[in-house]
């Protein structure tokens, strides 16, 4: 998913009923091919007719057996639930309820990362709670674990870790506004977190292969690309507002900036003299992920006028506009393996409602797509996976 220090709000005017839906898709960012979508239901959206409150201990239902082989799966956050969506059926099955909405899932696996509250601290919302507390949790199993003190987790486009900020006894929050240093961690089920970066004010913006790219307050004319293992990091000289993402294989930078996107050859972190730019007149890249295909990612096209379409880019042919796709909102997931991608929509049919659109690869760089199921309520999807 995209990481950025935006964060994209979709507003939506309930006719006749007065509501609003407010969805946030944040970062990440990211991905289902690269770091697991970053989504988040704000917390003034009407997902549910009480808010719960937070627990460390999720309320488990085991993934049915019911799930036909081979079909398309979808798993996505319904208020603070996690569930999923068979393709050809029209019920949906509830997971787990995590008791909150941030969270972010691992493309590969069953593996999801949620923030709370520490328990006897103040209710909030991930970023903005002064003492939030991150969690890994497998919704295969039920296997949960308490990492500690954390918010912003990322995952890593293989899987296997989770990047976060972990703050500072200092923090302070008031209302969606939180100071205080933070520092980079990386953790993973069963082994022991481990710090990437001292305390500074801090902020995460996308995994780049093992790398992480990461902004400092201190500094908005570079981003910094920090390694895992200890190796000194690097300063890239671009400003942390036009990085959009890293390819997965963290060789490929994508810059955005006034009518284009810039695609940037990395070596170890280090920007190289192979660069390519394509101009998107009267236009701007908003929100979207990379697939696992270091060639492949697709993004929401916003021209000035208002309307929007989902479009593929690639380092060689640019950007690509996905026919049939107007009205994309964002929040892409992959199924890069089998060559299809998700993304949420504004139903054509119902201008109140917002839905998901399926999309399956037609050769490299073409797709066909179709409206698969709608909702007035928020919903943000996790994960597109076939079994």
């Amino acid at each position: 998913m995209r990481r950025s220090l935006i964060v994209v709000l979709v507003v939506i005017l309930l006719a006749g009923a007065g509501a609003v839906v407010v969805v946030r898709f944040s970062g990440n960012p990211a991905h289902s091919g690269h770091p697991g979508p970053r989504v988040r239901i704000a917390p003034n959206s009407p997902t549910t007719t009480a808010t719960p409150t937070p627990s460390l201990t999720p309320s488990l239902t085991p993934s049915p057996s019911t799930t036909p082989s081979g079909a398309v799966v979808l798993t996505y956050l319904r208020g603070t639930r996690i569930v999923i969506r068979s393709l050809g059926a029209d019920d949906e099955h509830t997971v787990v309820n995590l008791h909150t909405a941030d969270v972010s899932a691992s493309s590969t696996s069953s593996w999801l990362a949620y923030v709370v509250p520490k328990k006897g601290s103040s209710a909030g919302n991930g970023d903005f709670v002064r003492r939030p507390e991150l969690h890994l949790l497998d919704a295969s199993s039920g296997t949960d674990v308490k990492v500690g003190p954390g918010f912003d987790p990322q995952w890593k486009s293989d899987g296997t870790e989770v990047a976060y900020l972990a703050p500072s006894r200092a923090r302070t929050c008031d209302a969606e506004t939180c100071g205080g240093a933070v520092r980079v961690m990386i953790a993973a089920p069963g082994v022991t977190p481990r710090p990437i970066t001292g305390f500074a004010h801090l902020h995460l913006l996308a995994w780049a292969g093992s790398r992480l790219l990461i902004s400092n307050d201190a500094d908005l004319e570079h981003t910094t690309s920090a390694a895992t293992d200890g190796s000194p990091p690097v300063a890239i000289p671009v400003p942390p507002s036009e990085v959009w993402d890293v390819s997965p294989d963290g060789r490929t930078l994508l810059t955005v900036g006034q009518g284009g996107v810039t695609f940037t050859q990395l070596v170890e972190g280090r920007p190289t003299r192979s660069v390519r730019h394509f101009d998107i007149a009267a236009a701007t890249l908003g929100d979207g992920s990379w697939s696992t295909d270091p060639n492949r990612a697709a993004a929401v096209v916003r021209k000035r006028d208002g309307s929007s379409r989902m479009a593929l880019l690639s380092p060689r042919r640019g950007v690509l506009p996905v026919p049939g796709t107007e009205g994309a909102m964002g929040n892409v997931v992959w199924d890069s393996a089998a060559g299809r991608f998700a993304f949420v929509a504004v139903d054509a049919r119902h201008r109140n409602r917002l839905e998901t659109v399926l999309c399956r690869m037609i050769g490299d760089m073409r797709a066909s797509c179709r409206p698969w199921f709608s909702w007035s309520l928020g919903v943000a999807l996790l994960r597109l996976s076939s079994p």
